[in-house]
């Protein structure tokens, strides 16, 4: 999430190059979340035990939740790639 964070700074300061990079970090990132979850589901219901949800496995719920927040930020990332460069 601090990934995200940083990008939209870099937006808001002209730093589309560097913020595009760092949503592109942070979907890695998230993806390599759901792939570990998935490898490991003791490590991701350990982590939901830890930020106090319920640690059932909601291993669908996750799946759904990174699904929505990958595709919104790959939107960005074109658009930030657009204004980058990137594209042209």
């Amino acid at each position: 999430m601090e990934i995200v964070v940083a990008a939209i700074a870099c937006y808001f300061a002209s730093q589309y190059s560097l913020a595009f990079w760092l949503v592109i970090l942070g979907i890695f990132y998230g993806l390599f979340g759901v792939a570990k979850s998935m490898i490991n589901p003791a490590w991701y219901s350990q982590r939901r035990t830890m930020a106090g949800l319920d640690a059932s496995n909601r291993m669908i719920a996750l799946i759904v939740t990174k699904t929505i927040t990958t595709v919104t930020l790959g939107a960005f990332a074109v658009r930030l790639a657009d204004l980058a460069g990137y594209l042209s």
